[in-house]
């Protein structure tokens, strides 16, 4: 996991305006606090971080991150959702339910 964060963190630098990370759950403890070396949590509740260009939205949720992700990707952007096995029933059935969404949408345009 250490890798991956460092190869997310190169990411961030290469893309600087394209690419989030939406974390449902905390980074640190799942070792992936490189992607903090060049870039912060976006925070917009707090007065000093807000507006600082964090690339990391990182909320205990993960019906929430989907939906940030959504919308950012809606944008032509890309997200990065970051999760483990126990959770990925979730998160499956609320991607799969976003990609048929997605190829719905692109037959109607």
């Amino acid at each position: 996991m250490k890798a991956v964060g460092k190869f997310i963190n190169e990411t961030f630098i290469h893309n600087p305006h394209n690419v989030r990370l939406f974390s449902p759950d905390e980074l640190e403890s799942n070792k992936l606090d490189a992607v903090f070396d060049s870039t912060n949590r976006n925070f917009q509740w707090d007065e000093f971080a807000n507006a600082r260009g964090g690339r990391v939205i990182e909320v205990l949720s993960e019906h929430l991150c989907q939906g940030f992700m959504q919308g950012y990707t809606l944008t032509g952007r890309t997200g990065i959702f970051p999760s483990y096995e126990s959770f990925l029933n979730i998160i499956h059935t609320m991607m799969v339910q976003y990609a048929k969404f997605i190829k719905m949408v692109s037959f109607n345009i």
